[in-house]
């Protein structure tokens, strides 16, 4: 009976040995007095019973620790899911189409053969990325007679380059068109047209002679003379000609360049556990903290500004894409490659990402426009703009969002980067020269440039898009944590000191508030913490 008791709490407790039992549910014991009253059966009924009881409890603890913990899931969940998906639709090719005409050749031997290649771009030139090119090779014996330049179409969508092919023999011709260096549309388009030759046949003439000889036998004597000729093929003396451009050597800055993306996801991810885990000691024990979170997210910012800013204008000469690409591609999914390791879509999912977990973590710790006027504004910074004017003027980044998409849905195009004042200004510096063009988008860089260097971060403040976009999710309350005052502030505002406040605020945790920290740190009560 023991033995019994002790099987059938074993099932309960570990119900996949009930799994083992359902072999002696088909032995039937002859023998066996018990007969219906079999506890075999009773035991397995158990374990059954048992591991769904298991189960459901397990189930049920599960979610339970969602329901309470859920919040702290669901960022991670929804980034994984857009990483995801992203990835799923990663198949997609790239933006611009290449075209070559014909799609295949068939000529006779010496004949000549026309081929025009056509690229249509997915946004109209000039191009963010200029060093687009389009490069073809030939594989076989094929002369090329002439040789157009890449030329531009009137409404700046297309280029067009015409060949003129004199072949030999069957070949090949590999078109390749090249996005330019860093573009995020795509790396490379190539088609490929074959080329079939129709040569001259070679002839053979046969010519037959009999000749009868008499001689003084009554036997003759049949002599027959077999001549060929052959007919003779010109010989051709031709060379393959192979156009190929020469690749750059990829030096480090280079490299780096290439790998900006990574750089922006370790530091997003370098920023949220930063002001989570330090903001949170230096309120509760070590106040010490405070200057290690600011130094952190010093460092941060230096690699924003040194890898988002300063390389890419020593490089190419403009920092693209900027955060302004952000409320213009999300309108413009079709521009996009939809590859998370582009750097369109790396901006874009770091930003919406970073402030869907805080409120806008973008603006005050990864955006390179934020980061390079809060370095300016150390050069002086002090203007102080009135609270009336202030009012008025923060409203108008509302009015340039509106506008902004207005102009991207009318022309399917991301307008401001054709006409972006401060690609213009990168790019003056770049080459050293002034442009020979858009001057009023220059001029219009040098004011924003002073008024950024006058009053901290004004462009933030005013007029960006993006801050206008990340405010209204603020507004609709998509985060998970935000700066927040607890009940025992003393409304002192040494937290709002403008050397502590970039934003020059009025409240900490108001609806412009950056989560850069500084309150958090600077508040001598202690009374401004990071929550929900």
């Amino acid at each position: 009976m023991k033995i019994r008791e002790t099987l059938y709490k074993t099932l309960l407790r570990l119900p996949i040995l009930s799994i083992l039992v359902i072999p002696l549910l088909i032995i039937r014991c002859s023998k066996c007095p018990l007969g219906g009253l079999c506890p075999i059966p009773v035991m397995y009924i158990g374990g059954i019973y048992g591991l769904l009881f298991i189960v459901g409890h397990k189930v049920k603890s599960v979610c339970s620790k969602l329901a309470t913990k859920g919040r702290i899931i669901f960022p991670l969940l929804l980034i994984m899911g857009v990483v995801s998906g992203l990835l799923i639709v990663q198949a997609i090719p790239g933006a611009d189409k290449l075209y070559v005409e014909p799609s295949s050749i068939t000529v006779n031997y010496g004949e000549e053969a026309k081929v025009t290649i056509r690229v249509a771009f997915a946004h109209r030139q000039p191009c963010p990325y200029p060093t687009w090119e389009i490069t073809y090779s030939i594989d076989g014996k094929v002369d090329v007679v002439s040789e157009s330049k890449t030329e531009i179409t009137s409404d700046g969508r297309g280029a067009i380059k015409e060949l003129i092919l004199k072949p030999y023999e069957d070949s090949t011709l590999t078109v390749m068109y090249k996005y330019g260096r860093g573009c995020p549309f795509g790396k490379e388009e190539i088609a490929k047209v074959s080329i079939k030759v129709h040569k001259p046949v070679e002839t053979e003439s046969t010519t037959t002679t009999t000749t009868l000889t008499p001689v003084t036998a009554p036997t003759t004597t049949i002599v027959t003379t077999e001549t060929t000729t052959l007919t003779p093929t010109i010989p051709i003396q031709t060379q393959t000609i192979t156009t190929v451009t020469e690749e750059t050597k990829l030096n480090i800055l280079e490299y780096m360049y290439n790998y900006r993306q990574v750089i922006l996801y370790t530091l997003m991810i370098v920023s949220l556990i930063m002001i989570f885990t330090i903001a949170k000691k230096a309120r509760y024990s070590n106040p010490h903290e405070g200057r290690n979170l600011i130094l952190a997210r010093h460092v941060v910012m230096m690699m924003i500004l040194l890898f988002l800013v300063i390389l890419p204008i020593v490089l190419y000469g403009f920092i693209c894409p900027c955060p302004i690409v952000i409320p213009q591609y999300i309108l413009l999914p079709h521009l996009l490659s939809f590859n998370p390791l582009d750097m369109y879509i790396a901006v874009i999912i770091v930003a919406l990402a970073s402030s869907l977990i805080i409120a806008r973590l973008w603006c005050g710790w990864l955006c390179p426009l934020g980061v390079s006027q809060e370095y300016l504004a150390k050069v002086y910074g002090k203007l102080k703009v009135s609270k009336r004017v202030d009012n008025i003027l923060s409203k108008l980044k509302y009015l340039v969002l509106i506008l902004l998409i207005v102009l991207v849905l009318l022309s399917q195009s991301p307008c401001w980067c054709y006409h972006c004042f401060i690609r213009e200004f990168t790019t003056t510096i770049h080459s050293m020269s002034l442009p020979t063009g858009h001057i009023a988008l220059l001029v219009i860089a040098i004011v924003m440039l002073a008024l950024c260097i006058l009053i901290p971060r004004f462009f933030c403040k005013y007029l960006c898009p993006v801050g206008a976009l990340l405010e209204i999710m603020v507004k609709l309350k998509l985060y998970f944590r935000r700066v927040k005052i607890a009940d025992k502030c003393r409304n002192c505002k040494v937290c709002l000191a403008l050397k502590n406040c970039p934003m020059n605020l009025s409240k900490p945790g108001d609806t412009d508030c950056i989560s850069c920290g500084n309150c958090i740190i600077n508040c001598p009560f202690k009374s401004i913490k990071l929550e929900r």
